[in-house]
C-alpha cells in the first residue's frame, strides 16, 4: 500500500495555509484599529456616521471568525498527527530497560499516592528480581507500594518430558527461587535500616507454561509493560527481552477494538488465573506497616 503525504501549495517561500492565517490575522488587526479609532472619533464627535463604526467592526467580525476556523483546522491536524505517533508508540517494541524507566517515571509521576500497586508476571525474575529490589529501596515514592509477584514453579518442567522447552522452563524455575531469597534479603535490608519505607511483597508460583509476561502499574494508574515468550532460532523458549509492548489504560478504554487493548486483556486475565490457581504464597510480608489492599481484577 503506498503511503501519501500532504504537500501544500507554495505561493513563493510561503504555503497557502500559511498565506491564509497571514491575511485573516492582519484583516482582523486592521479592522480592530479601525474599530478603535471609530470609537475614539464618534467620542469626540468629529465623526457622526455610524456607518464608519459598523463597517469597521464588520472587518474585524470577518477577521476574527477566520481566524477561528482557521485555528480550529490547526488544532485537527494536530490532534491527527498525535494520534499517527501515538499509534507508532503503541505498536513498537523495545527492550526490557527501556520499559524499566518509564515504569520510574510512572512511579515518580505519583508521588502524592498513598498507595500504589504493582504486578509481576515473571518467569525465573534473573533481571527482574533486580528491579524489584531496587523499587523496594527507592526512596523516591513514600506511597505504600504493594507488590503482586507471579514466578514459575519447578513442576511446569518436572511434569513435562526432556525437551527444549521443559529446558527453558526448569532453568526458569530454578532461577525463581533464588530471586524469591534476594527479594526477601531486600526486605530485611529495609525492615533494619528504612522504617519509613513501607513495602508489602506477595510472592506466588505457577506451574503453567508461560506465553506473556511483563510488569504493571495497576493502582492508581495502569500502564502494562508486556513481551510474548517464543521459540528462537536456536531452538529454545525465550522471552523476547528486546520486544516489550506498553499498553496504558487511557489507550485501551479510548478504543477496546485495537491489538494492543486486547493484548492488555490477555495479560490480565492469565495473571487473575494464575494468581488463582497458585495456591498458598511463596512469600508474604509487610514491612513497616500494615498489609495493602487485596488483588483486584482491572480490565484493561
Amino acid at each position: 500500500m503506498s503511503a501519501t503525504k500532504r504537500r501544500d501549495l507554495r505561493i513563493g517561500p510561503v504555503t497557502v495555509p500559511g498565506l491564509v492565517l497571514l491575511v485573516t490575522r492582519w484583516s482582523a488587526g486592521v479592522g480592530l484599529v479601525a474599530s478603535i479609532g471609530a470609537v475614539v472619533l464618534l467620542g469626540f464627535g468629529w465623526v457622526s456616521d455610524l456607518r464608519f463604526l459598523t463597517g469597521a467592526l464588520s472587518v474585524t467580525l470577518i477577521g476574527l471568525v477566520e481566524m477561528v476556523a482557521e485555528t480550529a483546522l490547526r488544532l485537527e491536524e494536530v490532534e491527527r498527527k498525535s494520534d499517527r505517533i501515538l499509534a507508532r508508540e503503541a505498536v513498537r517494541v523495545r527492550p526490557l530497560t527501556d520499559c524499566v524507566r518509564d515504569l520510574k517515571r510512572d512511579l515518580e509521576s505519583l508521588r502524592g499516592a498513598q498507595e500504589i500497586v504493582l504486578r509481576f508476571l515473571g518467569l525465573g525474575f534473573r533481571e527482574g528480581q533486580q528491579y524489584v529490589r531496587d523499587l523496594l529501596k527507592s526512596e523516591a515514592s513514600e506511597a505504600h507500594l504493594i507488590f503482586e509477584i507471579l514466578l514459575i514453579d519447578s513442576d511446569a518442567a518436572g511434569r513435562r518430558p526432556a525437551t527444549a522447552l521443559s529446558k527453558s522452563l526448569g532453568s526458569w524455575a530454578s532461577q525463581a527461587a533464588r530471586s524469591i531469597e534476594q527479594i526477601e534479603e531486600a526486605l530485611d535490608l529495609i525492615e533494619k535500616k528504612r522504617p519509613r519505607l513501607r513495602r508489602s511483597v506477595t510472592i506466588k508460583r505457577y506451574s503453567e507454561v508461560p506465553f506473556i509476561h511483563g510488569f504493571a502499574i495497576t493502582r492508581p494508574l495502569q500502564v502494562t509493560y508486556y513481551s510474548f515468550c517464543r521459540w528462537e532460532d536456536e531452538g529454545s523458549y525465550g522471552w523476547g527481552s528486546t520486544a516489550y509492548r506498553t499498553l496504558r489504560g487511557s489507550d485501551a478504554l479510548a478504543d477496546p477494538s485495537t491489538p494492543a487493548a486486547d493484548d492488555g486483556r490477555v495479560f490480565d486475565s492469565f495473571f487473575e488465573h494464575l494468581w488463582k490457581v497458585a495456591g498458598e504464597p511463596q512469600l508474604e510480608r509487610t514491612v513497616n506497616g500494615s498489609a495493602g489492599s487485596p488483588i483486584t481484577s482491572t480490565g484493561s
